[in-house]
This record gives structure tokens, sequence and C-alpha cells, in this order.
């Protein structure tokens, strides 16, 4: 993978991020969190490599620029998880998870079972509840997943979720399915291949079966085969 900084540049660069955000007395030391990054940076070259978006490659490789906030938000949320999976370090982790907060209001908790391969379109203001997650999973800007009563959504894949949704409670959202821009589901499935969305002129929700995937425009893997 291409990368604007080398392992040990965004290693330092994470770390000044948080030590200046958490002046406690919890120093975070180079040490602490190098093998971190490289993991994390691992996780995010395979779900690059999946995308079709030329926003994502240089020279025909996945990119990864800490200057473009939807792939740093990205990185964030891997190095989170990476480092809760990998030493249940709950200082550490919650650091990670908050700056992401503090620099793009998007919450996804450092314990989340994240998807493999995702992305965030803007992202700004979302939050990434505890629901169970397919891959090529796409979210927008101004987005909740959340629980109703302790119970969450069940995602599948190459589902979207864009502008502005909320999807709460018991929710089945069928594989490659799209949920349109101010739309709220509470409690209601969605079938596979099919478009929820609110219509502002009937004021209800609509749920319609469609030929088009939303995600496919993002990915170059063929997302009728999952």
């Amino acid at each position: 993978m291409e990368t604007s900084l080398s392992v040990k540049e965004l290693s330092l660069y994470v770390r000044k991020q948080i030590n200046k955000n958490f002046p406690d007395t919890s120093f975070i030391s180079y040490d602490d969190i190098y093998k971190y990054v490289n993991l994390a940076l691992e996780r995010l070259e395979f779900c690059l490599s999946k995308t079709a978006m030329e926003r994502y490659k240089k020279n025909n490789l996945p990119y990864f620029n800490h200057l473009f906030s939807d792939t740093y938000m990205l990185f964030l949320c891997y190095l989170a998880n990476t480092i809760w999976n990998e030493t249940h370090d709950k200082n550490l982790s919650s650091k990670v998870y908050y700056l992401n907060k503090v620099m793009h209001s998007f919450d996804c908790m450092y314990d989340n079972k994240i998807p493999d391969v995702f992305l965030i379109i803007h992202g700004f203001g979302s939050m990434m509840g505890k629901a169970h997650y397919g891959n090529y999973f796409v979210i927008y800007q101004g987005c909740t997943i959340g629980a109703n009563h302790g119970l969450y959504p069940n995602i599948g894949n190459g589902v979207t979720v864009t502008a502005n949704v909320s999807v709460i409670g018991k929710c089945k959202i069928g594989n490659r399915s799209t949920i349109s821009t101010r739309t709220t589901l509470f409690q209601k499935d969605v079938p596979n291949d099919s478009i929820a969305y609110l219509d502002f002129e009937l004021g209800k929700l609509l749920i319609k079966g469609t030929e088009k995937c939303y995600a496919q425009q993002f990915f170059n893997v063929d997302l009728n085969k999952i």
C-alpha cells in the first residue's frame, strides 16, 4: 500500500495527537503504539484493496493519506479496535476511539466487531453502535446505528446507509440494500436487494426491490455473488 507517511512517522503523528488531546498522567510513548499502527495499516490495506474508487488509490495500489479524513477515520477505527483485540488496554483503546470523536465526530467504539471491508463517506456526526455489520458496508454523514432495549440491527453485506439515516433496534437489513437519505428504520426489516426511503409527500416509509446495488460503485468485488 502507498502511504503518505511511513509507519514510524504515522506512529509519531498519532502519538502526538493523543498526548496533546489527552494530557493526563498516562503519557503514550512511541513504543506503546508502533506495533498496532502497523497492524491497523495492514487491515486498512486489505479494506482499500477492495475499493473501486480512484480516490483510494495511487499507482494502482491502495493509498492511505493521513490528510484525507475519510480514510483517516477508517484508520482510527481499525487502530482502536486492533489495540483492544490485541491487548485489552482500555486506556489506550479509549484514547484512540476518543480521538476519532474529537477530530471527526465519528463514534465507533473500540470493541465493536467492525467489518473487514467498509467505507466511511464524509462520516461526520455518525455513530456505529454494536450492531452486526456485514462486509462492503458504506456509511455516510449524520447516521446512527443504535439499540432499542439492548437489541441492535443485523446488517447484511453490501449495505449502504446514506446521509442522516437512523437504523434502530431489532432490524434485519438484507444484502445489497440501501437506506435512503433522512430515513429512519425502527424495529423494521428490509429484504435483500431493496431500497428503503421516506416518501415526503405521503409522509411514510416505503420499501421497494431494486436491481441496482448502490454500494457496488465503491467496490471491485461483484456484490451479487456475496
